[in-house]
């Protein structure tokens, strides 16, 4: 038998690591699976589609089946019950949100019950920060107003917020600086603990805490403040797999109102009820769930999206503008639009072959650096495991690139097709 190279500690704390990248490599795997079978019944019929559709078939034959047992999760997060409010916690209407004159969300109409659980989605960018800060009281609006209603307490945490916590406290007397009077001693024992904080680390002083640390403490106070709108951003940042697992399950079961924007798609999913998608400058719900919402865009449900004005478009043109379009619309030249829709539909099949490529040789290192793991310990594992995270969100990026390719390849192919019959 092999012996492994260090002590029994890091042994478990390396099994635990691994476990963790083929859990993820698990679902990742999962998901790849319906995302070939969905590909091949939606082009399988197409003749221009059917060269791609054995490929990816023949990639899904050779597609591994990891199976990871279920284990009981040992961190346990307990929420305490939010306080009683009306049956509306806040409402926005028509309301511009940015930075001085730059505008960053227009036309803004949100309205929250009791219970709405809301994910928030978009591009890096798009706003989705913004909107927390301006429902956390952070950031006035630029016209409107955000209303809050009766007896409503907002608890907010995003990275900065870690920068307020008093330097001086230990991390217990951190985490339950704005605990109510009934919350137990041993509650926010129990949520340091869940935090990763134990034995001396709970009675260490903030100031010489690392930034992730800080964060979690941040994360730890908001969650014991038993507001009735928790507003989380990017809460799973600097947390191992098993608390954000019970911090998942504590909050998909919380009474009171979510808000988050995470880029952990199977956070959102199991939290949010409810979608809001924040797309060129404008806010649009979706009442259903995550997965709904990702089949409506997949599906092009949502299409339409696309067609909204830039914040950068004037809006009111003035009938002497739309009257000139008018007539710049009959000079339209057919030849050169289909010229150019087929030089754009050679760009993007050029650009999908590249991503394939280059998601061939990720994978390869993938399973290299898997591997590897088993054979080290200590911060190497660690940083093995962190390099297996960031070569796994590359290729779950460039897959998500793949498929919006793929979908404007198809609409510009459409487009093609009508203008051969026209």
């Amino acid at each position: 038998m092999t012996k492994f190279p260090g002590n029994i500690d890091d042994y478990f704390a390396s099994k635990a690591l691994l476990r963790e990248q083929l859990t993820k490599a698990a679902l990742g795997a999962q998901a790849k699976r319906q995302e070939v079978l969905d590909f091949a019944a939606r082009f399988g019929a197409k003749a221009t589609k059917a060269r791609q559709v054995q490929s990816r078939l023949k990639q899904l034959e050779k597609m591994e089946v990891i199976e990871v047992q279920a284990l009981p999760v040992t961190a346990k997060i307990r929420l305490p019950e939010p306080n009683r409010t009306g049956k509306i916690v806040v409402q926005i209407e028509d309301s511009k949100l940015g930075y001085g004159e730059k505008v960053i969300l227009r036309d803004l109409r949100l309205e929250l019950k009791l219970g709405d659980h809301l994910g928030v989605v978009g591009l890096n960018g798009a706003g989705k920060s913004t909107l927390l800060k301006a429902l956390a009281g952070e950031l006035l609006p630029l016209s409107g107003e955000v209303k809050f209603g009766q007896g409503v307490e907002v608890s907010y945490f995003a990275q900065h917020v870690a920068e307020r916590l008093n330097p001086e406290d230990t991390v217990v007397e951190a985490i339950g600086t704005f605990a109510k009077a009934d919350v137990k001693r041993q509650d926010i024992l129990d949520l340091a603990g869940s935090l990763l904080f134990s034995g001396d680390d709970m009675h260490k002083k903030v100031r010489v805490l690392s930034g992730g640390e800080k964060s979690r403490v941040a994360l730890g106070q908001v969650l014991l403040k038993r507001a009735s709108c928790l507003l989380l951003d990017e809460p799973t940042n600097h947390l191992d797999f098993d608390t954000v697992e019970a911090l998942t399950q504590a909050l998909a079961s919380y009474a009171g109102t979510v808000v988050t924007v995470s880029h952990d798609r199977g956070f959102v999913r199991r939290i949010a009820s409810k979608i809001l998608e924040i797309h060129n400058g404008r806010a649009e719900f979706y009442p259903g769930s995550y997965d709904e919402y990702v089949w409506s865009v997949q599906k092009g449900v949502l299409s339409k999206r696309h067609l909204t004005p830039s914040p950068d478009v004037d809006e009111r043109r003035d009938a002497e503008n739309l009257e000139r379009e008018k007539s710049e619309a009959v000079k339209f030249n057919y030849k050169d639009h289909k010229k150019q829709l087929e030089r754009e539909i050679r760009l993007f099949e050029k650009e999908m072959a590249s991503i394939e490529k280059a998601n061939d040789e990720r994978r390869a290192k993938v399973l290299g650096l898997t591997e590897q793991l088993l054979t080290v310990s200590g911060m190497q594992a660690t940083d093995l495991a962190k390099k297996l995270a960031d070569l796994q969100a590359e290729v779950d990026q460039s897959e998500h690139r793949y498929l919006e390719c793929l979908e404007e390849h198809d609409r510009l192919a459409g487009e093609v097709a009508r203008l051969d019959g026209a």
